[in-house]
C-alpha cells in the first residue's frame, strides 16, 4: 500500500494541467522557434499550449487563496508544499471540468496520501508563487516543515520501501529521509 508520494514540481503542475486539457504528442524534432511563435510549450515531445497553462493559474490563484482563508493566524499564512498539493487536490474535487480519475493529485488527496514535493518552485507553480506573494507577502512557504514530517514519518516505521523513478532531487529527498533510520528495507530504483 502507498503511504507518501515523493514527486518534482513537473509531476504536480503537469497531473493538474492535463486533468484538465490533455496534452499532445509532438516531435522531438520541432523547431522550437515555431512552437514558441504558435503559443506552444514543450515538455520533450509532449506540446503544452499557452492556454494550458492559463488555466493552471487560474487554478493556483484558487489554491492559494484557500490556504490564505484555512491556514492563516496570527497575520501570517505558513504552508508546506505537501499542503499546496493536498489543497490542489480539495479545489479539483470541486471543479466539473478536471478529469479527476487521470489525477494522482486528486486521488492522493482522496486517500489522504501526503505528496511531497520538495522543489516545488522549480517550475511554473514558483513564478505563480512570485507573483502571489507580491499581493500576499504573509504566505510564506515552509519546506523544513516537510523535511521534519517526511523524517518523523519515515523513523515510526518498521520497514521502508521505495519505488524510485528516476532520480534528482525526488529520489535524494526519499534516501536522505531514509538515512536516518539506516537506509531502505526494500528498493525498486
Amino acid at each position: 500500500k502507498i503511504k507518501v508520494l515523493v514527486t518534482a514540481a513537473g509531476g504536480v503542475e503537469e497531473d493538474v494541467i492535463k486533468a484538465k486539457m490533455p496534452f499532445r504528442v509532438g516531435d522531438f524534432n520541432a523547431k522550437g522557434e515555431n512552437l514558441f511563435d504558435s503559443g506552444v510549450s514543450r515538455i520533450g515531445n509532449i506540446f503544452v499550449t499557452n492556454e494550458h497553462y492559463t488555466h493552471f493559474e487560474f487554478f493556483m490563484r484558487k489554491v492559494f487563496d484557500k490556504l490564505m482563508d484555512e491556514k492563516t493566524k496570527e497575520g501570517f499564512c505558513i504552508v508546506s508544499p505537501t499542503e499546496i498539493a493536498y489543497m490542489m487536490g480539495k479545489v479539483m474535487e470541486n471543479e466539473k471540468e478536471y478529469d479527476k480519475s487521470s489525477s494522482i493529485i486528486y486521488h492522493a488527496y482522496k486517500n489522504n496520501i501526503p505528496i511531497f514535493c520538495p522543489g516545488i518552485v522549480d517550475g511554473a507553480i514558483g513564478d505563480m508563487l512570485y507573483f502571489y506573494k507580491k499581493t500576499h507577502p504573509t504566505f510564506v512557504l515552509d519546506t523544513a516543515k516537510d523535511h521534519e514530517r517526511i523524517i518523523d514519518y519515515t523513523l515510526q516505521q518498521e520497514k521502508t520501501a521505495a519505488i524510485i523513478l528516476g532520480g534528482g532531487i525526488s529520489k535524494h529527498y526519499v534516501l536522505n529521509a531514509n538515512i536516518f533510520k539506516e537506509g531502505l528495507d526494500y528498493a525498486v530504483y
